[in-house]
């Protein structure tokens, strides 16, 4: 989705993003290819009793953000809100968490209502706490204002910036990282959405699949390539709901359970759209979502997993409007929903014999 002007700063935007080098080791020379890069895998973890990941849907409004907090206390940010405040939302929500720095901020993809607050964030993080590790980006430029902005602080602060490609993976401490998108080539001409950053995070035997705005093609993509390796615990919606994404094929190879949505209650695009709300509900999987629920924290041991949200709201897809909306910014306290296992317990009981 993209609503905002083209900016007038050519300068920066003719510039093609300088992104080298294999994720998760050391920039290497702008003429290397694809083929000659390393690409490591990640090692998932076998969680201790009390050892915790926790993953953060904060309620944006009409965008995303997402705070993933490892282990051994390793931050990763996966998007920055929308323009229109500057990722004002996002920036409160880590400060009220205590976030002093980022070790990963990943940019699903380049349109202004992801990385609306990508400069305030790089600007705070550089000036005022502890700064950005790296930055990991898709590659495909936009010819925005936020986007000019976001490459003025990457440049200003010598933040190390990378480009992010199916294989990758994070070095993310205690939790596996690996991206799934975009592919190579990219896929549509290179259009945005279709060539979102796809990450799926790993904890013991919890999973997360994050596919920013992939739509109808990507996710096909995803399918053909990946099939069943797409299943997982939890997966947010692509595309904030739209009837572009989150398809039945993607679904059934997913087995998600539960699913996230992050939009705006009175989202002028009618996000969730009816028709994936059909599909989550045909499948009977539980439902949070960002607009009713407010900010959605996931707590898992690598076990089970713990849902706290600011809001008690409806689950059931075809319930969700039934609950009152929640103004990004909320400060309501967490509180707890419900407790689930990582994987059903039919499955479970078939692992262990």
């Amino acid at each position: 989705m993209q609503l905002e002007a083209p900016s007038l700063r050519v300068g920066c935007l003719v510039v093609a993003i300088v992104l080298a080098g294999c994720v998760g080791t050391a920039p290497t020379p702008a003429t290397e290819t694809a083929a000659s890069r390393e690409r490591p895998t990640p090692s998932p973890v076998t969680a201790g009793a009390t050892d915790t990941a926790t993953v953060n849907f904060i309620n944006t409004g009409q965008s995303e953000s997402t705070l993933v907090v490892g282990p051994t206390g390793e931050t990763m940010l996966v998007d920055t809100g929308h323009f229109s405040d500057d990722g004002e939302h996002v920036l409160a929500s880590l400060r009220a968490r205590d976030i002093d720095r980022i070790d990963y901020l990943v940019v699903s993809h380049n349109d202004a209502d992801h990385i609306g607050g990508n400069a305030a964030i790089i600007d705070y993080y550089e000036t005022e706490a502890d700064g950005i590790g790296a930055i990991y980006d898709p590659g495909i430029a936009a010819s925005t204002r936020t986007y000019g902005e976001y490459l003025d602080a990457v440049e200003e602060h010598d933040v190390p910036l990378y480009e992010t490609r199916a294989g990758d993976s994070i070095p993310f401490e205690g939790v596996g990282v690996s991206a799934l998108g975009p592919p190579e080539p990219y896929l549509d001409n290179r259009t945005r959405n279709e060539n979102s950053v796809v990450l799926k995070l790993e904890y013991g035997e919890t999973t997360y699949l994050l596919t920013g705005d992939a739509e109808a093609d990507q996710e096909a993509q995803l399918v053909e390539r990946y099939g069943d390796r797409l299943r997982t615990t939890v997966l947010k919606t692509g595309h904030h709901g739209s009837t572009t994404s989150t398809s039945p094929a993607l679904l059934d190879a997913a087995s998600p359970r539960r699913v996230v949505v992050s939009s705006a209650y009175d989202s002028e695009y009618g996000h969730p759209h009816p028709d994936v709300l059909l599909r989550l509900a045909s499948r009977s999987i539980p439902t949070y979502w960002t607009a009713t629920h407010g900010d959605i924290v996931l707590v898992t041991d690598g076990q089970s997993v713990t849902v706290r949200t600011r809001r008690a709201a409806p689950t059931g897809p075809l319930e969700l409007r039934d609950g009152a909306p929640v103004a990004p910014g909320n400060g309501s306290e967490l509180a707890v929903r419900e407790t689930f296992l990582a994987a059903p317990a039919a499955v479970q009981n078939q692992s262990t014999g």
